[in-house]
C-alpha cells in the first residue's frame, strides 16, 4: 500500500527556467512541501559544476571531456526530506529531463527557512506568492526579475 505520493504543480514557465510547487499527498493530508526549480544553463557542464566528481579527476588519470548541455534541478523544501521522499522527488525531476539526448543534469536539495517564512505570511495574498517565486529566481545562475509580471501573466502556459 502506498503511504504517500508527490505531485508537481507548474507555477512559472520561462524559456530556460521552470518552477513547480511540490505537493505531498497521503490519505491523511495534502500539503505543499516546497518547490522544484529547473534551470537550463545553455552551456556545457564543467567539472566545477559537479564538485563531488572532482576527486575522481584530480589525479589526472581521467580527463573531463563532456560537452553536454547542463540542466540543474534545485529542490527547495520547508523541512528536510527523508531518503525515501528524496528518491520520489528525484524520480519526478528525472522524468522532466532524462530523455533529452545530450544533457548532463545535477540535482541539489536545499532546506529553506526563507521560503518557509514567506509561506507563513499571508499565502493567499498574491504578493507572497510572487515573493516566493522571486526568491527562487534570485538563487539562479542567471538571476531573473518577475516584478513586471502582472497577475494575468500567470494565466498563460508561459510567462515569457
Amino acid at each position: 500500500m502506498i503511504k504517500h505520493y508527490f505531485l508537481l504543480h507548474l507555477e512559472l514557465n520561462l524559456s530556460n527556467h521552470m518552477i513547480f510547487k511540490i505537493i505531498k499527498n497521503s490519505q491523511e493530508m495534502r500539503c505543499e512541501i516546497g518547490f522544484l526549480v529547473l534551470e537550463d544553463y545553455r552551456r556545457p557542464g564543467t567539472l566545477d559544476d559537479f564538485e563531488y566528481l572532482k576527486p575522481v579527476y584530480e589525479d589526472g588519470t581521467f580527463e573531463w571531456e563532456d560537452d553536454s548541455n547542463l540542466i540543474v534541478v534545485s529542490i527547495y523544501t520547508y523541512e528536510a526530506l527523508n531518503d525515501e521522499e528524496k528518491e520520489y522527488v528525484i524520480e519526478l525531476a528525472s522524468t522532466l529531463i532524462e530523455f533529452k539526448p545530450d544533457i548532463n543534469h545535477r540535482i541539489d536539495f536545499f532546506v529553506s527557512d526563507e521560503l518557509l517564512d514567506i509561506r507563513d505570511k499571508d499565502w493567499d495574498n498574491q504578493g507572497c506568492y510572487k515573493l516566493s517565486l522571486q526568491y527562487l529566481l534570485n538563487t539562479l545562475e542567471k538571476k531573473i526579475n518577475i516584478e513586471n509580471l502582472s497577475d494575468d501573466d500567470f494565466n498563460h502556459l508561459s510567462q515569457d
